[in-house]
């Protein structure tokens, strides 16, 4: 019975630790692949509603924009549900700055306002997420 070749219970029991330790971490890395990919799906489709916003105000015009900012209509708020996995919704939050006055190249007066837009939601992880974009809307006086 001695010339028997077999491992020790010393050996089974390390082999299981070495296997279960190397299973759980191949686990845990499925768990945060997912989780960073929710943010993500989260983050691109804030910029997306960002983006799309920033382009309707700039479409709008310099002095349609400046007339929202002399009436006190704006900053403008919004909360907006989306779906990139489930129900999520985003805040949206736009800032204008006065608008400011310039000549330019053929010395005729012209304006700028800065926009600043920001969207915030509550990550995948339970954290507060931001993205932000910001813009000069330039556009010339009747002067």
């Amino acid at each position: 019975m001695k010339n028997k070749k077999a491992f020790t219970l010393i050996e089974v029991l390390t082999a299981s630790l070495l296997l279960s330790i190397s299973i759980g971490s191949v686990l845990y890395s499925f768990i945060i692949h997912e989780r960073i990919t929710y943010d993500n799906s989260y983050r691109r489709e804030a910029y997306v509603i960002l983006q799309s916003k920033m382009e309707d105000y700039i479409n709008m015009g310099g002095e349609l924009l400046e007339i929202d900012l002399k009436s006190g209509v704006y900053p403008k708020n919004g909360v907006f549900e989306a779906s990139a996995a489930g129900k999520h919704k985003y805040i949206l939050n736009f800032i204008g700055k006065k608008a400011l006055t310039f000549k330019n190249i053929l010395n005729k007066n012209g304006r700028y306002i800065k926009l600043t837009g920001s969207v915030s939601w509550i990550s995948a992880s339970g954290g507060n997420e931001i993205v932000d974009l910001s813009t000069y809307i330039i556009y010339n006086t009747a002067e």
